[in-house]
């Protein structure tokens, strides 16, 4: 199943909500802005039809996801790519490019898993 309509060789489920992190709503597919770490935390605890091997997209993924999908909300979304010496990490803007920013900085997450 691909979840969201893409086309790719991974699954991504949206979870831009209007809730804050806490954990109750781990595994609910739900998830509203966050920093860096906590959207890694929330994407290794997440559960969505059965399947737990979820994790923050690679670059390349995200503008992949950006490319294929027009109902992205907010102001960017977090990439797992880490910049030089792993202080800040890429988030991709919804105004179009990718940027690197603190871990501290909030973004919404996209969450993806490979197809087996």
């Amino acid at each position: 199943t691909v979840l969201c309509g893409i086309s790719t060789d991974f699954d991504t489920v949206s979870l831009v909500n209007s809730i804050t992190f806490n954990p109750s709503s781990v595994g609910s597919g739900v998830w509203d802005s966050s920093n860096w770490d906590e959207a890694n935390l929330y994407c290794r605890f997440l559960e969505v039809d059965g399947k737990n091997d979820w994790r923050l997209p690679k670059n390349d993924e995200l503008n992949q996801i950006y490319n294929s999908e027009k109902d992205l909300d907010g102001l960017g979304y977090w990439s797992s790519t880490e910049t030089d010496g792993g202080y800040g990490a890429w988030y991709q803007s919804i105004s179009g490019g990718q940027y690197p920013t603190p871990k501290r900085v909030h973004y919404f997450v996209r969450a993806v898993r490979r197809l087996s």
